[in-house]
């Protein structure tokens, strides 16, 4: 396991040190496995045994196997924590698609690079592409997701839930490079045993699926049924009842037979009859429209006579609606702008949270039960692209339809009680203002809430289905506007649900008819009638993809406002609705933390099929608080820790959210409130409502934001660099969580179970871009804005931000600690001027060409005395940090931050040499006798070990641009930039 571009210089391999081990409890045996191996400092390397565009699956199998080969002569692992040798021996066999049994899954979603999307047959159980880019350039490297289970290819059949492997390959022109690889239930050859084989006479599999779905549909009372998985029970490890209390046998039960036994998961659409349908017939209103569908998810325990081939129910052990909500309780961005098919409209919405808008001080003054009039001032005009008949669609030519906002009910008629007008389809549609209403142009800055040229026209009433559906588009406006922008295809990411994405702002929602709920939600559903206008056309095959609707309700539903009934002419109860009103709400899609919240759950759920993480609710309010906080007045330079800032939602408020956790006060990850932690069996069981996890997550996500400039603010707020900061910071940020979840795959394969394996996903989105470049236009009511910044260079901080979590504060997934992370094994450092010891604690981040920053070297660690330098190392980590050695440059003074830096290479005489743990050591450095004694230089030192290299590569110079430098050397403690 040779790796090249490590400081070293002999390549040899790693060290073990260099190899980060996650042990797991196995959900089957109960026995700790490795559940992860990450290695990102020391990547494994591999040419490509053939050209880029002629290579085929069989070699990127090869690849596949020849690491987890290098991988295991490295780590030497004993007999049952590692993959069990019959699976090895299975992944090094070729294996066609129609193969029953556990191998490689095909490439899908964008085949191999010599083939365009449409020649590829999309299938979301497969190994996958997730590439990066523009619309006219595809950025390098490419990722390759490698996933191997127990799969029928041709017809997306699982043979084996929560049992495979993932690796990402990063694909360069002529080599790949791999980080880590993730493992679940391969540890011992239950996924070999647990393969169901086709009845006698049957060529394939999907007769005996055939069945059981029949079996299935009848027992759980539905109308449609599919079934994703199907494994056979082994008599030595009897499935759970994870369902615990709420597992019901069916009745009468199945008599236990001598035949054998199986577990089917899936989905299943079960019919019901709407409260709005029951009002209809009490009044004797004729009703056309289908009875709504609800999507539930399933797993049951069923009997098979492979003799006769009957098949038999035994018992249910889940029966769960899926939705995104706990059982207890408008400008597109440019890229869409340019690529849209429609024209573009002025409008009001809300751009910002009102509570944002100004200081903590005066919060009370923007709540969210005021008059309309005192609320209008928080609205911002914007400038939306609407399709031909004004409505609120987006259709990207290169992605077709993404979204779109759907009425409020399924009727324009008395009982839906809408007050918005649709076309055929049953897309809202907005009347653009007057000629009088002055448009904004699009991208000027600061456009003000409202002008006397607004007045006295008709704009939508703040609180309506209008207004509401106007926020609504604009939600998702920003949502696909930022992921085009960030180069990331939504057409590839959403494998598991069909676009568009469906937008309703005040649905029928449980225990609220009307949707005058302060909640809202996210649910798969598939030709149901609540969100398919034209659902009645036919009923949806258990083939068909998902869809996925976001629900907003009302802010709240004491506070409202009377509106006239639209009557629909020639519609039912035309004459019932004349002279009545309907009371209108506030939505909480103006509030853009909440649409962001759910978004989360969006993103999890197009990526990998589950709509919450293992591990927590949800990446929700991590994305709520970051894409908020750059412009929010909440935060200030005087207070950046007060607890008004991590307050996840300020305006329309959710008691008790916060993404400022502390570990230290029992938030930590490792930490008696993580339950779903020490739940073994958790791991099968999909929905857990895990707040307490989810704002663990939000605190570590948020510190990860700060880290990287999010606290870069100056005492008056006002600073427009520091703002491009704090917005370039929460762009990458966002960023990382999109494209990590887009690296998961398949929940059913190979899940994120633990936050570990989500750093790694994490951290993989970071090595895996190069340059990033992104046209901004968000926030809507801001000029337009560049930002740049370069791959590679933060996933070091990754980890950190969650060791500060408690995450690392133990390696026994059976103990429980409530301490702070611990660093890893090896990590030398040299200290800066903000004293963090090695970390990455939250400072300003600027340039500082002619004061000291906080994030350059500290006067004790970096000292000159006349040519002479010396620089003081130290490790923070629990092993030797073996043969370290010092690189270093100096470059000339400066007089602007837009001059370039010209480095030059010092002569570092000092031998290598090992630094004990929690120990220091100096190095000496001397200046050229070119440097007077009396000038002041820039001196630049990497200190690098085989175990943790520094960032910047053996044969490379520092950058010479202020941004770039401070970029790489802020976000690394292994470099150390000071003015001598």
């Amino acid at each position: 396991m040779t790796l090249p571009n490590t400081p070293d210089f002999d390549d040899s391999p790693p060290p073990v040190e260099a190899f980060h081990i996650e042990w797991i409890v196995d959900p089957f045996t109960g026995n700790e496995v490795i559940g992860m191996v990450r290695h990102p400092r020391r990547p494994w390397r591999n040419a490509l045994p053939k050209a880029l565009a002629e290579m085929q699956d069989e070699h990127w199998f090869a690849l596949g196997c020849a690491y987890l080969t290098a991988l295991q002569t490295a780590l030497r692992p004993a007999t049952g924590e590692w993959i069990d040798e019959e699976i090895l021996r299975l992944l090094l066999v070729s294996r066609a698609s129609t193969t029953h049994g556990f191998g490689w899954l095909p490439c899908a979603w964008d085949g191999a690079p010599s083939a365009s999307a449409s020649q590829v047959e999309r299938k979301p159980l497969s190994s996958f592409w997730v590439d990066r880019d523009d619309g006219k350039t595809q950025f390098m490297p490419r990722l390759l997701v490698l996933m191997a289970g127990a799969v029928d290819w041709d017809c997306q059949l699982q043979m084996g839930s929560d049992m495979g492997l993932r690796i990402v390959l990063h694909v360069h022109d002529d080599h790949v490079r791999v980080h880590g690889v993730t493992l679940s239930g391969l540890s011992t050859d239950r996924v070999v045993k647990g393969v169901p084989h086709p009845l006698p006479g049957d060529k394939q599999i999907f007769g005996l699926v055939e069945r059981i779905r029949d079996k299935v549909g009848e027992a759980l009372e539905c109308g449609s049924v599919w079934i994703g998985n199907l494994e056979k029970i082994q008599p030595e490890a009897p499935v759970t009842d994870d369902g615990g209390d709420d597992a019901q046998p069916i009745k009468p039960a199945v008599p236990e037979t001598e035949g054998e036994r199986l577990i089917a998961t899936g989905f299943a659409l079960r019919w019901r009859q709407t409260r709005a349908e029951a009002r209809a017939r009490a009044l004797g209103v004729r009703w056309s429209a289908p009875n709504r569908a609800r999507t539930y998810d399933f797993r049951v325990e069923v009997s098979l006579d492979r003799s006769t081939g009957e098949v038999g129910v035994v018992q249910v052990h889940r029966d769960f609606y899926i939705n995104s909500g706990a059982q207890d309780s408008a400008g597109p961005a440019t890229a869409a702008s340019t690529a849209g098919m429609g024209k573009s409209v002025a409008l009001r919405a809300f751009v910002q949270d009102a509570a944002s808008q100004g200081p903590a001080g005066t919060l009370s003054q923007r709540r969210s039960t005021l008059p309309d009039a005192r609320l209008d001032v928080f609205r911002s005009d914007v400038t939306a692209v609407l399709m031909q008949d004004d409505a609120l669609k987006f259709t990207d030519a290169g992605c077709g339809d993404l979204f779109e906002t759907r009425g409020a009910t399924r009727g324009g008629d008395l009982l839906g009680g809408s007050t918005v007008t649709r076309n055929p389809a049953g897309v809202v549609t907005v009347a653009p203002p007057p000629a009088a209403f002055q448009a904004p142009v699009q991208g000027a800055a600061n456009v003000g809430p409202s002008t006397d040229a607004n007045e006295g026209n008709e704009e939508p009433v703040l609180r309506s289905d209008a207004q509401a559906s106007i926020d609504t588009h604009l939600r998702g406006a920003e949502l696909f506007g930022r992921m085009l922008a960030y180069g990331i295809e939504p057409r590839t990411y959403f494998r598991f649900a069909k676009l568009p994405l469906v937008q309703r702002a005040r649905p029928a929602m449980r225990w609220a008819p009307d949707g005058e709920l302060p909640n809202a939600e996210v649910r798969p559903f598939m030709g149901d009638a609540e969100a398919d206008e034209n659902s009645r056309q036919r009923k949806p095959s258990p083939r068909d993809p998902l869809q996925l609707l976001v629900k907003y309700g009302s802010a709240d539903p004491m506070h409202r406002r009377k509106v006239p009934y639209v009557v629909t002419e020639g519609g039912h109860g035309t004459d019932r609705g004349k002279g009545r009103f309907k009371a209108q709400y506030l939505s909480v899609a103006c509030d853009p933390r909440w649409a962001w919240h759910e978004f989360g759950h969006v993103l999890a759920f197009a990526a990998t099929g589950e709509l919450e993480l293992p591990f927590a609710h949800s990446p929700g309010d991590a994305l709520a608080a970051i894409a908020a906080d750059p412009m929010s007045q909440l935060a200030t330079a005087q207070h950046p820790e007060a607890e008004i800032r991590h307050v996840t939602f300020p305006w329309i408020e959710v008691p008790g959210r916060s993404h400022g956790r502390s570990a230290a006060r029992g938030y930590g990850w490792c930490g008696c409130r993580n339950l779903v932690r020490l739940d073994f069996s958790a791991s099968l069981e999909r929905y857990h409502h895990n707040y307490f996890g989810e704002q663990i997550l939000s605190s570590s996500l948020f510190r990860l934001y700060r880290s990287l400039g999010g606290d870069t603010r100056d005492m008056n707020g006002k600073d427009r660099e520091d703002a491009l900061t704090r917005l370039s910071a929460s762009d990458y940020c966002i960023y990382l969580i999109m494209r990590g979840l887009s690296l998961l795959g398949p929940d059913s394969l190979a899940p994120a179970r633990t936050p570990d394996q989500f750093v790694s996903a994490l951290i993989e989105a970071d090595l895996g871009t190069a340059d990033w470049r992104v046209s901004a236009t968000w926030p809507f009511n801001l000029s337009a804005r560049r930002v740049i910044r370069h791959g590679g260079r933060v996933h070091k901080v990754i980890r950190w931000a969650f060791e500060q979590q408690g995450l690392y504060a133990t390696d026994d997934p059976k103990a429980t600690s409530e301490e702070l992370g611990k660093p890893p094994a090896v990590d030398v450092f040299i200290d800066d001027h903000g004293q963090r010891n090695g970390g990455y604690r939250p400072v300003p981040l600027r340039h500082g060409i002619n004061a000291p920053e906080p994030w350059h070297a500290h006067g004790d660690w970096l000292q000159r005395t006349g040519r002479a330098v010396t620089v003081k190392v130290r490790n923070l980590g629990s092993k030797p940090a073996a043969r370290t050695g010092l690189r270093a440059w100096w470059a000339p003074e400066t007089a602007a931050a837009g001059d370039a830096l010209a480095w030059t290479v010092l002569d570092v005489t000092a031998p290598s040499r090992a630094v004990v743990s929690r120990a220091s050591t100096t190095f000496p450095v001397m200046l050229p006798p070119a440097v007077a004694n009396a000038e002041r230089v820039w001196v630049l030192v990497s200190v690098d070990a085989p175990a943790d290299p520094s960032n910047l590569g053996r044969d490379d110079l520092p950058p010479a641009s202020w941004p770039e430098l401070l970029e790489l050397v802020a976000h690394d403690n292994n470099l150390a930039l000071a003015r001598l």
